[in-house]
């Protein structure tokens, strides 16, 4: 599953760019621009899911928002 971020402040280095789906699970980052994030997640059960970015040198955000997956 393919999920894009919008957002401000990213890094253009993919791997600066941490993605957590909920508590715990990771997102792998396959594409990044200071303004979108492309990663995938494998399968995940149903639910609703907070988003949060860690980019190296800047810290961390959260999503206004959450995705759901059904």
């Amino acid at each position: 599953m393919t999920l894009t971020i919008t957002g401000t402040g990213f890094s253009t280095t993919t791997n600066a760019n941490k993605v957590i789906i909920g508590t715990s699970g990771s997102c792998t980052v396959t594409s990044a621009t200071t303004t979108q994030i492309i990663c995938t997640i494998s399968a995940a059960p149903s639910g609703t899911y907070n988003v949060q970015v860690n980019v190296d040198g800047k810290g961390l955000a959260s999503a206004i928002s959450s995705f759901s997956v059904t």
